[in-house]
């Protein structure tokens, strides 16, 4: 999660947002030659990026890379306003939906996913 920490309106001065693009861009394509290698009949990496602006708007973003474009990240934005009781709740709702879903995704990596990681780090 990235949250502004520089001074401007709600689209100004966003290189925080910026960054959690790159980041996310680059940890889809990772992922997906990650698992091409591992599982070649798995489903592609859809990375999940959430910024929250000075305005307290939580901007949501799922980063992905689709089959027919070969190098390009796309992304979907869906925008809740945590000011408003039910926006808040819907936000917060879609939290829970995702740590589910980190929990099941990552009770069936595999030992071989994860020692090829680990390679990657030395």
């Amino acid at each position: 999660m990235e949250v502004r920490s520089h001074e401007g309106g709600r689209r100004n001065n966003q290189s925080d947002q910026n960054q959690m693009f790159l980041q996310g861009s680059c940890l889809a394509r990772l992922g997906n030659v990650l698992r091409k290698t591992s599982e070649p009949n798995s489903d592609p990496v859809v990375i999940t990026a959430i910024f929250i602006d000075r305005e307290l708007f939580a901007h949501e973003y799922l980063m992905y890379q689709p089959p027919s474009e070969a190098k390009k990240v796309l992304y979907h934005e869906e925008v809740f306003d945590l000011t408003q009781p039910i926006q808040a709740f819907k936000f917060v709702f879609q939290l829970y939906n995702l740590v589910s879903r980190v929990i099941e995704d990552s009770a069936r990596l595999g030992r071989s996913s994860l020692s090829r990681l680990s390679e990657l780090d030395s």
